[in-house]
């Protein structure tokens, strides 16, 4: 008799949690479109809105810093663009991340490439914080604000980055800090995450949720990415174009 196969690549993806399947089903059978104003688009909104809430409960920061995208990677492209995050902070000018981030964040977001700069890792797969250092002290030398980019958790390796010294070198040098976290949602806590980090970004179905579903939380007061990358709608705040996926937003 063949032995049963035994699924163990929860980092690629993570089967369905029951409840989630429960919860995108509800959602499913209500229907109706976030933006509309009648009775069916009213409860959508609703539905919609709950979801946020719930989800800022979980990661302790309010509903109105989560922007709902497709996947972790668009929320990576939303993160990492050049230009004004907030009224008080300089335009940022520059990308540094480290050199075993996921292709999404590899490819430079909205940046040019010879805007784009990379830091090694020593032999524990962790950032070589005195190479991050130098890299800012030269652009902001330039007169440059540079956005730092650094996964929390890697997918190949399960390394786990020490972010505290990061966003300190990151706050030293007027440098913003985003965290790839798409392999730490429920399997690490997010709390030293969401402390470290100007910009986080999710995706749900690393812990049991919905492919097609991800998140950009940006948890520093005053700290928004300077436009859309998917345009020609006024959902999620302007920044996300699109009619919500209700469903897997549930899930």
């Amino acid at each position: 008799m063949k032995a049963p196969r035994i699924y163990l690549d929860a980092s690629a993806y993570a089967p369905l949690r029951p409840e989630v399947r429960r919860a995108m089903l509800a959602a499913l059978d209500l229907g109706g479109n976030p933006s509309s104003l009648h009775a069916e688009g009213r409860a959508a909104r609703a539905m919609l809105d709950e979801a946020r809430l719930r989800l800022g409960n979980f990661l302790s920061c309010h509903p109105s810093q989560i922007i709902f995208t497709s996947s972790g990677s668009e929320a990576n492209n939303l993160a990492l663009q050049p230009g004004c995050f907030g009224k008080d902070r300089p335009p940022v000018s520059c990308l540094i991340m480290s050199e075993i981030e996921h292709a999404s964040v590899m490819a430079g977001g909205g940046f040019l490439p010879s805007a784009c700069e990379r830091v090694g890792v020593d032999r524990a797969g962790r950032l070589d914080l005195e190479a991050l250092e130098f890299k800012l002290q030269a652009r902001r030398q330039a007169g440059e604000a540079a956005l730092v980019s650094v996964m929390a958790a890697n997918n190949e390796t399960g390394v786990l980055q020490k972010l505290e010294p990061i966003a300190a070198l990151c706050w030293n040098y007027d440098a913003l800090f985003h965290v790839d976290a798409a392999q730490g949602l429920g399997r690490i806590s997010l709390e030293e995450v969401c402390q470290a980090a100007d910009l986080i970004s999710l995706t749900a179905y690393k812990a049991g949720g919905p492919v097609g579903v991800g998140a950009l939380l940006a948890v520093s007061p005053g700290v928004e990415p300077p436009g859309a990358v998917i345009r020609g709608g006024g959902q999620e705040k302007g920044l996300r174009a699109g009619t919500e996926n209700l469903a897997a937003i549930v899930g």
